[in-house]
């Protein structure tokens, strides 16, 4: 998956590299180019590398669930709590959580019924590893959310799905 999306990047001919920083004193218009080539390029990347089989997978697992937990810190804690507004309106019980003992505490009174979502670019945070580990012990199912790779969260979670967004100076 990783050659691919290397590969879909040097195919991409775009009049400046959409992963530029951006600079003090930069146009608006220059701003607004780089931030929306970079989100689509991101977009593009994730769908070449993402796994067909184990999208299915998450997805059936959060059908099935009776709460949802989301769970992220930093920057992935922003895009727990966007989750967490997306699938309230499933009707699904969904949570976010962004601080880690809290996600910790929840972990802790989770169960079978419960998935946890763990958001993580690295997918080596501490705190992440341990509330996947917790949440598995009381039965909740886990799904990871890491870039490419092979991190340590991936490996312990139900099903791990990966994404090309590169982390970005100005994201």
């Amino acid at each position: 998956p990783e050659l691919k999306v290397y590969l879909a990047q040097d195919l991409v001919t775009p009049e400046k590299s959409v992963h530029e920083d951006i600079v003090v004193g930069e146009r608006v218009d220059a701003v607004k180019q780089k931030a929306t080539a970079a989100t689509i390029q991101a977009l593009n990347d994730t769908v070449a590398v993402l796994d067909n089989g184990k999208l299915q997978a998450a997805v059936d697992l959060l059908f099935k669930a009776d709460r949802i937990v989301f769970c992220g810190v930093g920057g992935s804690g922003i895009l727990a709590l966007d989750a967490r507004h997306s699938f309230i309106r499933t009707g699904k019980t969904a949570l976010a959580f962004v601080d880690a003992h809290e996600q910790g505490m929840i972990a802790a009174l989770s169960g079978p019924g419960d998935v946890f979502v763990l958001i993580s670019h690295s997918g080596a945070t501490r705190d992440m590893l341990e509330i996947a580990e917790t949440a598995k012990e009381k039965g909740a199912r886990t799904i990871s959310i890491t870039h490419l790779g092979k991190p340590p969260l991936g490996r312990i979670t139900d099903v791990h799905l990966m994404t090309a967004a590169r982390e970005t100076l100005y994201r």
